[in-house]
């Protein structure tokens, strides 16, 4: 008799498996279409509906640094920086490559005049996707505000250029 319990034991184990990874692939689903709508909001300029969809998609994925981006980037058009900049953070954290995230971080630090950090951001991101050409020309207005004309024109002709190969 025992070893039929245990048979049913582990039968009952493994649906349960199949159960919580059913439920997993459900929460990845709707976490997407959470983000998509999030997506949708933010194009509107409608950032606080923005914001509450991508707050419910981390709830359901809170691995998703894509969605941890898009959040961040919603906090930043509603001048919310430092929580922006948490955001940024995290999507960095779960991917180093991330090079959407370091741009926005940099952009964030550079509306906040932080330079030295800003730069290091748009760097990294220029690292990891050199082809971006909004981040050359943030470069660009960042070094435009320290006074140092020649680094930022070249940054700006870098991003013109890059603009006309896309």
């Amino acid at each position: 008799m025992d070893r039929w319990d245990d048979r049913e034991k582990a039968w009952d184990d493994e649906e349960k498996a199949w159960d919580d990874e059913e439920k997993a692939w459900d929460d990845e689903e709707k976490a997407l279409e959470l983000n998509n709508a999030g997506v949708d909001f933010f194009e509107q300029e409608k950032f606080g509906e923005a914001l509450a969809c991508f707050n419910a998609s981390i709830l359901l994925n809170p691995e998703d640094e894509v969605g941890w981006g898009h959040k961040g980037t919603s906090l930043h058009y509603l001048e919310k920086y430092g929580d922006a900049i948490k955001c940024f953070d995290e999507a960095i954290r779960l991917n180093p490559q991330h090079d959407g995230a370091w741009y926005n971080k940099g952009t964030v630090l550079l509306e906040l005049e932080n330079y030295e950090d800003s730069l290091t951001c748009f760097n990294k991101s220029i690292m990891i996707n050199s082809n971006c050409s909004n981040c050359w020309h943030n470069k660009g207005v960042l070094f435009e505000e320290l006074g140092r004309d020649e680094e930022a024109i070249s940054c700006f002709d870098t991003s013109i250029k890059l603009k006309k190969e896309n």
